[in-house]
């Protein structure tokens, strides 16, 4: 089953994946690109399936207008978002640091 997630998982990232290659020089958006081909990867697919199908049941069966699943996305996107901050943040001391251990 992973192999075959995999080969979906290539095959859907495959195109952001070159997108992001071909723009190193916008950041940002280098970056963004990269976070869809992550979110794409097999245990992502299969993670977000699992919440989506959890949550979208629940909410027909109890009439919840999507409130889980919403707070799934969200709860993702602060998660995930708080981790690019920190290392975002390690990152701005690797020059500080850098200039001792590579000197040239």
């Amino acid at each position: 089953m992973y192999s075959f997630l995999s080969q979906i998982s290539n095959f859907l990232s495959q195109p952001f994946l070159n997108m992001a290659n071909s723009m190193t020089e916008i950041p940002i958006l280098s970056a963004f690109l990269l976070g869809i081909v992550g979110a794409m990867a097999p245990c992502q697919l299969t993670g977000n399936l699992g919440a989506i199908t959890l949550y979208s049941n629940q909410s027909l069966q109890k009439g919840i207008a999507w409130k889980e699943l919403f707070l799934f996305i969200f709860g993702k996107i602060i998660a995930f978002s708080g981790l690019g901050f920190i290392v975002w943040l390690m990152g701005k001391e690797i020059p500080k640091y850098a200039n001792m251990y590579f000197r040239g």
